[in-house]
């Protein structure tokens, strides 16, 4: 995920920080879902708070799924240690 992690400052709901900016939110709701939230637009439903954290960064950084993230990582990895 890069600089963005997730921290709990004790609120009802944990913060999505990108360095040391907070940029985010996860909130637990009443059903049992967790939503991620980035500059106010809900973009992640999950059923873990960790699962939420991880759909909500990987959607803002303009990809599908968690997954194609990981995808995309692995392959700049891969490149930059063929220069090396």
């Amino acid at each position: 995920m890069g600089a963005y992690r997730l921290r709990d400052d004790g609120y009802p709901f944990k913060k999505i920080m990108h360095g040391k900016k907070w940029v985010g939110r996860v909130i637990h709701h009443a059903d049992g879902s967790y939503r991620g939230y980035i500059n106010k637009i809900e973009l992640s439903t999950a059923t873990t708070c960790v699962g939420a954290f991880e759909s909500a960064v990987a959607k803002h950084l303009g990809h599908d799924s968690v997954e194609s993230l990981d995808d995309n990582n692995r392959q700049v990895r891969a490149v930059r240690k063929v220069r090396q």
